[in-house]
């Protein structure tokens, strides 16, 4: 599955987990510029949502780093990460309206834009470039949760 450069997963964890993350998403924002960031260090984020996604992919997952931002009206700029074999982004809200945009793109040999969607986990290759939009229509934060992993 994790053979493929880019998945999607939608609903991707149970009603409770994601219930635990838009609870953690409402405190202990440090801010940096113009977003808001927390590293994801507590046993929940670095043990349990990576063993659901080892059981979801059937596949190990090691964790290399794991952290959360947020933004409003951020300069986002196209990047690779290369520190791990895959990215995984978590789009977060507790309410989210379709004509806020806010997707990601992932780039192949062409533009794949992934709309933004609550409890919708995008994994991808590492080094492919992409970059994030920002929410449009609305003042709330564009919240992620990703994790850099190794499969």
């Amino acid at each position: 599955m994790l053979d493929n450069p880019i998945v999607c997963f939608d609903n991707f964890f149970s009603h409770s987990m994601y219930n635990h993350i838009i609870e953690n998403s409402k405190s202990n924002w440090e801010l940096r510029g113009d977003y808001i960031y927390k590293n994801l260090e507590d046993d929940f984020f670095t043990k349990d949502c990576v063993l659901h996604m080892s059981n979801k992919f059937n596949q190990n997952i090691g964790l290399y780093r794991g952290y959360a931002h947020g933004h409003k009206f951020h300069k986002h700029y196209i990047h690779q990460d290369n520190n791990a074999t895959h990215t995984a982004i978590l789009f977060v809200a507790e309410e989210y309206e379709e004509d806020w945009l806010g997707g990601t793109i992932v780039y192949t040999d062409t533009p794949n834009y992934i709309p933004f969607a609550p409890n919708r986990l995008l994994i991808f290759h590492a080094q492919l470039n992409h970059v994030g939009s920002n929410f449009q229509n609305t003042d709330n934060f564009r919240v992620q949760y990703i994790w850099k992993i190794n499969a």
